[in-house]
């Protein structure tokens, strides 16, 4: 019983974190490429 209502807490929170960590390093990503555009055009 505990064990499944760990699951239950835990599951959502890594599936966060997961989803946090993916956004910011695409956003990351894309303000990379972003410098990179504006340097070769400058």
């Amino acid at each position: 019983m505990l064990a499944r209502l760990k699951i239950t807490i835990i599951a959502p929170l890594l599936h966060a974190v997961l989803l946090t960590s993916v956004a910011l390093s695409s956003e990351y990503q894309s303000k990379q490429l972003w410098r990179h555009e504006i340097q070769s055009f400058l």
